[in-house]
């Protein structure tokens, strides 16, 4: 569900062209299309992420999936706010949440 609305109301025209030149540039990406694929995935991954993070119950193999996902999400987030993300001690962060919950 959360990919079709994110289809429907994230486009081009949702962002503005100099974000989308900097993913690209930073991405070596040719085509606006795989800019706005790569945000689209941090928000489906983050979606995914939420929803583990917050399940009513964890089991011991839930954490091992939750710390992979976690770490694909930052590094996918990297991909998209490089310069803005790169030094927060919060996405460190998620690299340890599995651990402590």
């Amino acid at each position: 569900m959360m990919l079709f609305l994110l289809h429907k109301c994230l486009n081009k025209h949702s962002i503005k062209d100099n974000i989308i030149q900097h993913i690209k540039e930073n991405n070596q990406l040719q085509l606006n299309s795989q800019a706005m694929l790569i945000i689209k995935q941090c928000w489906v991954k983050f979606a995914i992420c939420s929803k583990a993070v917050f399940a009513e119950s964890i089991f011991d193999n839930n954490y091992v999936r939750l710390d992979v996902m976690l770490q694909n999400l930052s590094i996918d987030l990297l991909k998209v706010f490089l310069e803005e993300f790169s030094n927060l001690p919060n996405l460190h962060v998620l690299c340890h949440l599995s651990e402590h919950a």
